[in-house]
């Protein structure tokens, strides 16, 4: 189990994490916030790139960063901007990482499957600086789970890439979170919405919301609505509620607002998502 508990950090005088508690469990975690919302502070300090200002970070109730609580050989990581050796191929790439974890004994077989998992089995003896934006995602996530780590934290891991190897390494995330803890962080809400046991909404270095996708969603029933109006109802609308989806529809422009009173006679109340939460949230800032 890891904790995050009363977790402060400042820079230049100023806070960024303002006393942060969570606990983390088996399954996987969608930590869902804008940019410069404080995520990649919180898993920079997790992982123990950064020095917190007070509180601490526990793992099954050590300090992590107390080599007695065996954190580091139990944790697997994808920064959001990682670095890649470009002559190295994917096969040298995870066994050099390998060796830097200190990982020993015979793991040439831990090698070929991850690449297999991560579908570049194929591609083992090519060069990463050949790879596309996704192969290299992917050959990421294959170092991540070098050791076979009961923690894996991945930054924005589908940063950069097109939809279909979005929704390929959605897919990866799900099938490696048995038995272990994996946390998302991103920006994105379709990262998590359907992968992720539990989503924790943060804005501003704060934890504003927790639970289930669905739980987050049912909590703005009734605040969620679909205009039809014209393109100066629009803009009009826009600028006075929290609007999601607009697109046109013949000459009519159709927007999803989300608002707690019905933002227009005609408005009728539509089935709430997670990305209607998030707007929620993201307009109360």
């Amino acid at each position: 189990m890891l904790e995050v508990v009363d977790l402060k950090k400042s820079f230049g005088g100023r806070e960024i994490l303002h006393g942060l508690n969570l606990t983390f469990e088996s399954g996987v975690y969608g930590l869902l916030g804008p940019n410069g919302a404080g995520k990649s502070t919180l898993m920079n300090i997790i992982t123990g790139l950064l020095r917190q200002t007070s509180g601490q970070v526990l793992f099954h109730g050590v300090p992590a960063s107390d080599r007695r609580s065996g954190f580091a050989a139990k944790l697997g990581y994808l920064p959001q901007q990682p670095g890649y050796y470009k002559n190295y191929t994917a096969a040298e790439f995870l066994r050099y990482l390998s060796a830097l974890k200190g990982i020993r004994g015979k793991n040439e077989a831990q090698i070929a499957h991850l690449l297999e998992f991560v579908n570049l089995s194929e591609n083992a003896d090519q060069k990463l600086g050949t790879f596309s934006g996704g192969m290299l995602r992917r050959a990421g996530l294959a170092q991540a789970l070098l050791g076979k780590p009961e923690v894996v934290i991945l930054d924005e891991p589908t940063a950069g890439l097109d939809p279909l190897e979005r929704i390929r390494l959605r897919n990866l995330l799900a099938e490696i979170a048995k038995g272990r803890t994996v946390i998302v962080a991103t920006h994105i809400v379709p990262d998590v919405e359907f992968i992720a046991n539990q989503v924790i909404l943060m804005f501003d270095g704060q934890v504003r919301q927790m639970g289930k996708p669905e739980e987050l969603a049912e909590a703005v029933r009734g605040q969620v609505w679909q205009v039809w109006t014209d393109y100066a109802g629009a803009e009009r609308l826009s600028k006075r509620f929290a609007t999601g989806n607009l697109f046109t529809e013949q000459d009519a422009c159709v927007l999803r607002i989300v608002s707690e009173t019905q933002p227009t006679p005609e408005a009728v109340p539509v089935q709430p998502t997670l990305e209607d939460a998030f707007l929620r949230e993201s307009a109360r800032r």
